[in-house]
């Protein structure tokens, strides 16, 4: 946002969105001291799995679909309008502040759900 972008960093990085966790496999990995090579073979099978997962998934309806998230309305709010469905968003901003939820990160003495709404 404007009135932040001149801030430090760790300001404004703490407006960052925790999205939610996806296991890409599961398994063991033997150490070694081979340092190099281990690390070329575990980017290697993150690269391979993470496009796996891409294509499988298309990642707004993964995130609409998560249960259990840190910030879960937050995350769908920004899927939504992602995927210009800002109706959806602003719906889910609506309930979230019935509830009394009004989403953190707050600027301009108006938090997250209340900028949503004035999309």
């Amino acid at each position: 946002m404007p009135t932040n972008s001149k801030k430090s960093n760790s300001l404004r990085a703490s407006g960052a969105f925790k999205a939610p966790s996806i296991l890409l496999k599961k398994g063991e990995v033997d150490l070694t001291d081979k340092y190099d090579e281990q690390a070329e073979y575990l980017l290697g099978l993150v690269d391979e799995c993470s496009h796996n997962f891409m294509e499988k998934y298309d990642i707004d309806e993964y995130i609409i679909d998560y249960e259990d998230g840190m910030y879960e309305e937050v995350l769908k709010c920004l899927a939504y309008i992602n995927m210009n469905n800002i109706e959806e968003a602003k719906k889910i901003a609506q309930e979230s502040i019935n509830n009394g939820n009004r989403g953190n990160y707050e600027n301009g003495g108006k938090a997250f759900f209340d900028w949503i709404l004035m999309l």
